[in-house]
């Protein structure tokens, strides 16, 4: 059992490690109230592609109305998806405008599908308020555009958006279609891999239990028959090996020789 468990522990830090999104710029909309922050994509440090996240704590801040904005280049668009949400509704609430109606998201689902700017730029506001608070949310977003695409860029099945090429087969999905996760372009994914991985390793450690298992049971079942076989034979090479009783000698001596003495005492009493 502590084998295992210390198996399930290392698979467990392998995980943290694996999932960690290498070039991915992380914003928090909470942490950007007092300027309302606008992000251009590509531009002053920042990534093509990132996460937004409602706050870096484990439950948002009370009575806040903050705004993120994400701005890509002139012929560009910004297509978002969620991870996960966890906002109260309805005095909590998510406004992302920009695409090609303003939309209010709230709850405790995340929306199943992508959302894709009108434009060049899309703008999230997070409102919460005295009563409740929650986790938040987390989407990540990329700008992309239509037209040719660079030896740097990959082109998506659907409508043919060009994203970046290092987003391909990371486990998201950045061209709005999932187009750029296809397994047979992607092989096997990380998760795939690691699932693969922990399920071998729980079938050879089943085994090596039931080996070890049979090997012992055999060795008790072939000790209690030595033992049940000594038992039982025991007794029947005592029995040979003990000499006959004296007496039985003496008393069949003892029977030979009085019988001449009585036939000549009878003689004699004639």
């Amino acid at each position: 059992m502590n084998l295992i468990l210390c198996l399930f522990c290392c698979v467990g830090a392998s995980l943290v490690v694996i999932t960690v999104d290498a070039g991915y710029d992380m914003t928090y909309v909470q942490s950007e109230c007092s300027s309302n922050k606008t992000i251009t994509l590509g531009q002053n440090g920042w990534s093509l592609y990132g996460f937004v996240d409602a706050t870096s704590r484990d439950c948002y801040e009370h009575n806040k109305d903050c705004s993120v904005t994400l701005s890509a280049k002139s012929g560009h668009h910004v297509t978002m998806r969620f991870q996960w949400m966890s906002i109260e509704c309805p005095s909590d609430y998510l406004n992302i405008t920009g695409d090609t109606k303003s939309s209010i998201y709230c709850g405790g689902s995340a929306p199943p599908f992508s959302i894709y700017s009108s434009s060049n730029w899309v703008s999230l506001r997070f409102v919460t308020d005295s009563d409740y608070c929650a986790a938040g949310f987390r989407l990540y977003y990329t700008s992309y555009h239509y037209g040719e695409c660079s030896e740097n860029e990959f082109r998506c099945v659907h409508e043919g958006r060009c994203i970046p090429n290092e987003l391909k087969c990371d486990s998201h999905d950045n061209c709005g279609d999932w187009s750029d996760e296809v397994t047979a372009s992607c092989g096997l994914t990380t998760a795939a891999v690691v699932s693969i991985s922990v399920s071998c390793a729980l079938v050879g450690i089943v085994l090596i239990a039931c080996s070890f298992y049979c090997i012992c049971s055999k060795k008790h079942s072939s000790g209690s028959s030595v033992a049940q076989r000594r038992r039982t034979s025991s007794p029947a090479r005592n029995a040979v090996r003990r000499p006959p009783p004296p007496y039985a000698f003496i008393r069949r001596r003892s029977a030979t020789v009085q019988r001449p003495s009585t036939a000549i005492n009878i003689m004699a009493f004639i």
